[in-house]
């Protein structure tokens, strides 16, 4: 009973015209936007810092994982010659550092993906103005993320007109990592 009342619903509205002319004359662009900003110049040097900096940090771990390691096999061969009481000690001082290492490594990695959390978003903010932009320009009712959007013709797709205002715009984005040596 449901469907057949929306069918007849459905019949009236289209038959009186009331949806075909609405669509007619909507204008409508869609853009990609995770395509954008990797494409964009910015984009790619924001993955280009965030990736230099991550090879550096994990390096720079590798080197005090490294050292951990020696020092627990040294703790572990000095056992036998060692007093309970001084063992511990040792050991617990192994464990405060190896401790503060993990603490050092998280707070890196927190402040890497906050500063790319950071330059992201600054593009983002250029893409929209670029979007609204060319929105004007070519008189667009409607523009719609590519995410939103299951199946559009190409010609709707605007998204390599944003990429090329984008790069004319701004051709990096400074990757700021707070608390970095």
């Amino acid at each position: 009973m449901k469907s057949l009342y929306l069918v007849l619903c459905l019949s009236v509205f289209l038959a009186f015209g009331g949806g075909s002319p609405a669509l007619a004359q909507t204008s409508i662009g869609v853009v990609d936007i995770q395509k954008v900003l990797a494409d964009s110049l910015a984009g790619q040097s924001i993955q280009k810092q965030v990736d230099e900096r991550r090879k550096t940090f994990q390096a720079e771990f590798s080197k005090i994982e490294q050292e951990l390691r020696e020092s627990q096999k040294t703790l572990a061969e000095k056992q036998s010659a060692l007093s309970k009481e001084d063992f511990a000690a040792q050991r617990q001082e192994f464990e405060q550092k190896r401790v503060e290492t993990l603490g050092l490594v998280q707070k890196r990695k927190a402040s890497l993906d906050g500063a790319f959390t950071k330059a992201i978003k600054k593009l983002e903010k250029e893409v929209m103005t670029i979007i609204s932009a060319i929105a004007t320009e070519k008189k667009y009712d409607l523009v719609l993320s590519k995410s939103n959007v299951f199946i559009s013709n190409d010609s709707l797709d605007i998204s390599s007109q944003v990429t090329e205002k984008l790069n004319a715009s701004i051709s990096a984005v400074q990757v700021e990592i707070e608390g970095a040596p």
